[in-house]
């Protein structure tokens, strides 16, 4: 497409990539444009014109960007810019103002006294800013549940390296190494920006371990009698658990991208049915495209539609269609239970040896290993960050095809 074409949007162009950067404007919205890079990424922007200094200049201001903002959400939002362009507003200006404020008002905040006030002016400066991390809303979620909840009220300055080893402890024991080592890994950076800040003398994490020590890889994998005995107590459990783990069995992405997987992003009545995960959710910041095999197509269908409170059917596994499933822990213990139940009457064999959710993902690495298929296509398959600086950097192939033969030779297994 060349620069400056228009066309009418749809938030399926966003899943071809352009060879380069290219901008379009949209044939329904007057002024709405968007800009794609090549690596697949949209931006929506809105083109007006104004006035500064007595004389006339173009503006361009930005919107949103896909998939955090639809094509429809981008032209609704237009009106509302419009609008304040013809009141005499300029959206770019006060949008530049705001953030001086913002700058201004951080400068002279007073150095908070509480954990709590603290840990919020860190998410604030070092989260959710625009060089913050992937996934702010999982990060606040561990301060909240595993820091805040225990010292919230507590004055930041009395906080000493016994009171820290014994709270990891406690997560250690609660909630295992991993997680123990994912707190810790978040409360060191925490304290030491607030070294940084001057709001502390020093960090009580400063010298400490990691309280899980060294992680080693799991090895967990199911073998074929298990992904059987997996499968039928799938089949016997409810919407959303059964089909989700059926998903996961079949297709091996992650758990939390499988479980946000949203109606919008799949392509169920293509030529060829796939899933697109946009590059804001997955763990390396890239697109993914999942080539869907006939039953994993099958399976997603039959996903119930629940709606949300805006009275649309956005993710396919969810209890309350405002969010998608989320209680794994809780899912995992009525897997085990059905698969006891299953045992007990013959209807599979037991499975002794615990397994995670995650290890069904090793598992369909070691299958399609198992015939025959190349580590790339695997790789592909699984969306893995490439190895070397040929797959990293040269190689732009796709492997769509490779991928969805690889997926289709699983599922005939």
């Amino acid at each position: 497409m060349a620069k400056n074409k228009r066309m009418t949007f749809k938030d399926e162009m966003f899943a071809t990539r352009p060879r380069k950067r290219i901008e379009i404007f949209d044939s329904k919205a007057r002024g709405l444009g968007v800009r794609q890079s090549a690596a697949g990424q949209g931006a929506f922007f809105y083109v007006y014109n104004t006035t500064v200094n007595g004389k006339p200049k173009r503006r361009r201001y930005t919107l949103g960007h896909f998939p955090a903002m639809t094509v429809d959400e981008a032209r609704k939002e237009i009106i509302k810019v419009r609008a304040q362009v013809r009141a005499g507003g300029d959206p770019v200006l006060e949008e530049r103002r705001e953030r001086e404020r913002a700058a201004n008002e951080w400068e002279g905040v007073e150095a908070p006294r509480t954990f709590g006030a603290a840990v919020d002016l860190y998410l604030v400066d070092r989260v959710f800013g625009p060089k913050g991390h992937k996934h702010p809303d999982k990060t606040k979620q561990i301060f909240d549940r595993y820091l805040v909840s225990k010292w919230d009220s507590r004055p930041l300055k009395e906080i000493t390296k016994t009171d820290a080893s014994t709270l990891l402890k406690r997560v250690k024991s609660e909630n295992g190494a991993v997680m123990a080592n994912r707190v810790y890994a978040y409360a060191r950076a925490f304290f030491g920006w607030c070294a940084e800040e001057s709001y502390i003398e020093q960090s009580p994490i400063l010298g400490m371990k990691r309280p899980g020590g060294t992680e080693d890889p799991r090895e967990r994998k199911l073998e074929d009698h298990e992904i059987v005995a997996v499968w039928r107590a799938a089949e016997k459990l409810d919407y959303p658990l059964g089909h989700l783990t059926r998903i996961l069995l079949l297709l091996g992405q992650r758990r939390t991208e499988t479980a946000g997987m949203r109606w919008r992003d799949l392509r169920l009545k293509d030529e060829n049915p796939r899933w697109l995960i946009p590059a804001s959710m997955t763990k390396n910041g890239k697109q993914h495209s999942v080539p869907l095999p006939p039953l994993a197509v099958e399976i997603i269908e039959s996903c119930k539609r629940i709606a949300n409170s805006d009275g649309v059917a956005a993710y396919v596994f969810t209890y309350n269609g405002d969010t998608p499933m989320n209680s794994f822990s809780r899912g995992k213990s009525q897997l085990d239970f059905k698969l006891r139940e299953l045992a007990e009457i013959g209807a599979v064999e037991e499975i002794i040896e615990p397994f995670r959710f995650h290890d069904l993902r090793r598992t369909l690495t070691t299958g399609l290993a198992a015939l025959k298929i190349p580590d790339i296509v695997i790789d592909k398959v699984e969306n893995r960050a490439p190895v070397g600086i040929t797959q990293r950097v040269y190689n732009r192939h796709e492997y769509t095809a490779e991928k969805r033969e690889a997926l289709a030779l699983r599922e005939a297994h």
